[in-house]
């Protein structure tokens, strides 16, 4: 049985407290692993096609990464669903963010490049409003 004394627990808030202080600002950011190290890479160096403004283009994520410091990778259930769609405006709604800090948004599900194509096309019925301006890919499970 552990038995914490009101002082104990001072103790901790007070160092847990001071820790916080004492990091910089800069301290707090996410650091992203830099490409060109690939023993940090988190993800496995994907080759396949993908949707980018209405065409279908084969996507590495080695040749991504040597254009922009970072991807982030959104995955989302599948197309033609209002979360889809949500979720997806809301990546494409802060895409300038994403651009200004050198970083390409990517989105996956499991659906083909084929019937993400017809989901970014304009006027497709449950589709987007708009093609987003990132990459729509097929999930590989």
């Amino acid at each position: 049985m552990l038995v914490t004394t009101a002082a104990d627990l001072s103790e901790d808030i007070r160092r847990k407290r001071r820790r916080v202080e004492d990091q910089k600002e800069g301290d707090q950011l996410i650091m992203i692993s830099p490409p060109t190290n690939p023993s940090m890479m988190l993800a496995t160096d994907f080759n396949n096609a993908a949707v980018y403004k209405n065409q279908i283009i084969r996507i590495q994520l080695s040749s991504v990464l040597a254009n922009f410091k970072a991807v982030v990778l959104f995955f989302y259930g599948c197309d033609f669903t209002a979360m889809a769609r949500a979720d997806l405006s809301l990546i494409d709604a802060n895409y300038q963010r994403f651009e200004a800090l050198g970083t390409l948004p990517l989105a996956m599900s499991t659906d083909t490049e084929v019937v993400h194509q017809a989901f970014a096309t304009r006027g497709s019925p449950d589709g987007l409003e708009q093609p987003p301006n990132f990459p729509l890919r097929k999930e590989n499970a």
